[in-house]
């Protein structure tokens, strides 16, 4: 959702795949092999997806710290020496990077799609 509407989800919340390292084994043995190649590169994609967020996360501090307005630098510099976060929580994502984003996503769709046949299932 946050990358069809080209918005960061806010930094303090991470995509994980703990639920996928405790069932991985159950889920496998359920899937047809092409479902399983899916939700392979599905979780692939959650970790791709989180690491594009922390690095532009990382881009959008160093451009607050390089900021050419002298006090603005001063109040950033201070905002992180008493560990106060004063950067956008959630900023927008540039077009450019939601296109590379977008086969990500379509890969998440698919692994989502193949586990849907287990829900089915009960």
């Amino acid at each position: 959702m946050c990358i069809r509407n080209k918005k960061w989800w806010p930094h303090d919340l991470r995509l994980t795949a703990d639920g996928w390292k405790e069932g991985r084994d159950v889920i496998a043995s359920r899937l047809l092999w092409n479902d399983w190649l899916a939700v392979i590169v599905a979780i692939q994609s959650v970790g791709d997806l989180q690491n594009a967020r922390d690095s532009a996360r990382k881009i959008q501090i160093a451009r607050l710290t390089a900021d050419p307005d002298p006090e603005a630098r001063e109040v950033f510099a201070t905002a992180r020496a008493h560990d106060l976060d004063i950067a956008p929580s959630a900023p927008d994502i540039p077009d450019d990077m939601s296109a590379l984003l977008a086969p990500m996503l379509a890969d998440v769709t698919a692994g989502r799609r193949a586990l849907e046949s287990l829900t089915k299932q009960v």
